[in-house]
């Protein structure tokens, strides 16, 4: 099973290629996520890990196409990224939001498995009424979570 890490950063895992723009300490290849076509195969990776990173692209549209075009049919792309209501979301070039995905991602060439709001406050954990309330407060969630299956 071959697994992509995109955009590790110092977060170097065992098993992956793991891919960013700085060349640090166990980054395998160097590549810019704006650039494009990506540096790997067609149909190379059976998982693709995308950590908070997707919101540094600035074409959106173009990144969802390299990551249908490297991935095997039937592997996963799981995406982590800060939600665009969390605080420090303004810094980066492409907000996330839930729907981000539904809207981007073609209706044919991926099952979405999982796409959910993430809340890692301690306090935030136990407040009722978080759908609810993240209409009018900010900060309600931190992070969005999506898992795909691509099927080609």
């Amino acid at each position: 099973m071959k697994k992509l890490n995109l955009g590790c950063g110092k977060d170097i895992k065992t098993g992956f290629v793991n891919a960013d723009m700085l060349k640090l300490p166990g980054v395998d290849k160097v590549m810019n996520l704006n650039k494009f076509p990506w540096p790997f195969e067609s149909n190379q990776f059976d998982y693709v890990l995308c950590s908070r990173i997707l919101e540094y692209s600035l074409d959106i549209n173009k990144v969802i196409n390299e990551l249908y075009r490297i991935t095997k049919n039937k592997g996963v792309i799981e995406i982590i990224s800060p939600y665009y209501k969390s605080d420090g979301a303004f810094k980066h070039s492409s907000f996330i939001t839930k729907t981000t995905f539904l809207t981007y991602l073609p209706k044919e060439g991926f099952n979405i498995i999982k796409n959910k709001l993430v809340c890692h406050g301690k306090i935030r954990r136990f407040v009722p009424f978080k759908k609810l309330l993240t209409f009018f407060l900010w900060n309600m969630y931190d992070t969005i979570y999506l898992k795909v299956r691509v099927s080609k």
